[in-house]
C-alpha cells in the first residue's frame, strides 16, 4: 500500500516539476495561458515598400532615391499580444476573405496623391488571411477603419522602436 503511494506522489510530482518548467521556459505564468502564436508581414508607404517581417524578424525602410535598408528588428511579446488584442476587437479573423468593393457609379471619388498601398499577411492559431489596400481613393470597403486602426496601430509599434528612430531619413520623396 505504501508502495503504492509512493509511486503516486512521485509520478504526480514529476508531472508538476515537467509542467511548471515548460510554463517557466515559455514565460507562462501557470494561471494566464499562452497567447496566440502570431506572425505577420505588414508592408506599407507608397509602393508598400516599408516592411515589417516578424517572420524573419527585420524592418525594411523605403530609402526613395537610395536603396532600401533592412536591419534586424524583433518585437517583444508585449507588442505582438498590442497588435493581437487589436485584431480581436475589430474582428480581423473574422472578415471576409475578399474585400468587398462596392462602389456608388455617382459618387465623387476624392483622389489622394501620392497615395499609400498596404499589404497585411497574418498567420495565427486564430487563422491565416491576407489583405491589399490602398488609400489612394474613397474608402468604400466595409472594414477599412479597422485595417486603418490596425495599420496605424503596427505602424506606431514600429516608429516608437529605437531601432527604427536611428535609421537616416531617405534622401528625396515621392510626388
Amino acid at each position: 500500500m505504501n508502495y503504492e503511494k509512493t509511486i503516486f506522489i512521485v509520478i504526480l510530482t514529476g508531472i508538476v516539476l515537467i509542467g511548471n518548467g515548460i510554463l517557466a521556459a515559455r514565460n507562462w505564468p501557470y494561471w494566464f495561458p499562452p497567447r496566440q502564436d502570431l506572425n505577420l508581414i505588414f508592408k506599407y508607404g507608397v509602393g508598400a515598400k516599408n516592411e515589417l517581417n516578424t517572420f524573419k524578424n527585420t524592418y525594411t525602410k523605403d530609402m526613395v532615391v537610395d536603396l532600401p535598408i533592412t536591419i534586424n528588428l524583433t518585437l517583444s511579446d508585449q507588442e505582438i499580444e498590442t497588435i493581437y488584442t487589436k485584431m480581436k476587437a475589430v474582428n480581423f479573423f473574422n472578415f471576409p476573405q475578399e474585400l468587398p468593393t462596392p462602389r456608388d457609379p455617382n459618387a465623387l471619388i476624392t483622389i489622394v496623391t501620392p497615395c499609400d498601398d498596404f499589404y497585411l499577411k497574418v498567420i495565427s492559431d486564430s487563422g491565416n488571411k491576407e489583405y491589399f489596400w490602398d488609400n489612394c481613393g474613397e474608402k468604400l470597403y466595409q472594414n477599412f477603419s479597422e485595417l486603418d486602426e490596425l495599420s496605424n496601430l503596427i505602424q506606431d509599434i514600429i516608429q516608437s522602436r529605437t531601432e527604427f528612430q536611428e535609421l537616416p531619413e531617405p534622401r528625396g520623396g515621392y510626388t
